[in-house]
């Protein structure tokens, strides 16, 4: 068992935080630094309340890493601008029950490995503060996961000790989703009035129904993927909600769903909203 603490102090702040599991990783006073700077980080983005200062103490009891297994388990005490709070967040990532078939589970594991491809080149080319803590770079996908899950939970918690509103980014959401759904419907209802009232006579109708449906599907996709571009950090970081919405999406992290959230406004544009609009109005 090693300890270790890393101290941070201004004013009266300070953040000790302390590595006692009895895992091995390569770096554990890096590490410590890491929670350290992600717990200060959070701590300091809470703008909407006067925070005078905080007295913690992190303590680091687990931190296995397997081939297809990653567990964290991490306590958190002491006060924050004089109000107490004491956690313990644990957390496991290991893959998900296999199908019951042969070719359900090959499936599976071709397009766990095809999603984790870019991943693991980007962890091994361009590893993180934590990754070069953790070591094996192969293996730590796990439990890099843990992490970034347990990072979330702590930072729901501390939020929830100082009693700190959400971010609007729920309702934000809702917003965004009936907007889209709206303008999707408008678009579509649109561009059949157009077919209808230009193109009745047209030599390839079935290509402007076609044209028609990219149109209200692309115009969809645009405005929802740009409201999730727009939304708060935090509401990805450190609320239920945005957090779900980011496992949905496959991904464990606020620069993935900004990709995804990318990905999906270029994909709705020049595959969908474009062609769409070539083929009614141009061709």
């Amino acid at each position: 068992m090693s300890d270790f603490a890393t101290v941070g102090r201004k004013g009266g702040r300070q953040i000790t935080v302390e590595f006692t599991a009895p895992d091995e990783v390569a770096d554990s006073e890096g590490l410590c630094g890491w929670l350290h700077d992600e717990i200060e980080g959070h701590l300091r983005s809470i703008s909407e309340l006067p925070i005078d200062g905080w007295k913690l103490h992190a303590q680091i009891e687990r931190c296995r890493m397997a081939t297809h297994e990653g567990e964290v388990r991490v306590t958190l005490n002491g006060t924050i601008d004089g109000r107490p709070i004491e956690e313990r967040v644990a957390v496991e990532d290991r893959p998900a029950p296999a199908g019951d078939t042969l070719e359900e589970v090959h499936d599976k594991a071709t397009k766990v490995a095809i999603a984790n491809l870019f991943t693991y080149v980007g962890r091994l080319l361009f590893p993180s503060e934590l990754v070069r803590a953790l070591g094996r770079r192969w293996t730590s996908g796990r439990l890099v996961r843990a992490w970034a899950d347990c990072c979330s939970e702590l930072r729901i918690r501390i939020d929830r000790a100082v009693k700190r509103p959400d971010s609007g980014g729920g309702q934000m959401l809702r917003r965004t989703t009936k907007t889209a759904v709206l303008a999707g419907l408008f678009f579509t209802a649109l561009s059949i009035a157009e077919k209808l009232l230009f193109h009745r006579q047209s030599a390839d109708a079935f290509r402007d129904w076609l044209a028609c449906g990219l149109i209200g599907i692309g115009v969809f996709g645009a405005v929802a993927s740009s409201g999730l571009l727009m939304l708060p950090s935090r509401f990805f970081q450190a609320e239920r909600q945005g957090l779900d919405l980011v496992r949905l999406f496959g991904v464990k992290s606020l620069a993935g769903i900004r990709f995804v959230a990318c990905g999906l406004l270029s994909i709705s544009l020049l595959f969908a909203v474009v062609p769409g609009i070539y083929w009614l109005f141009l061709s």
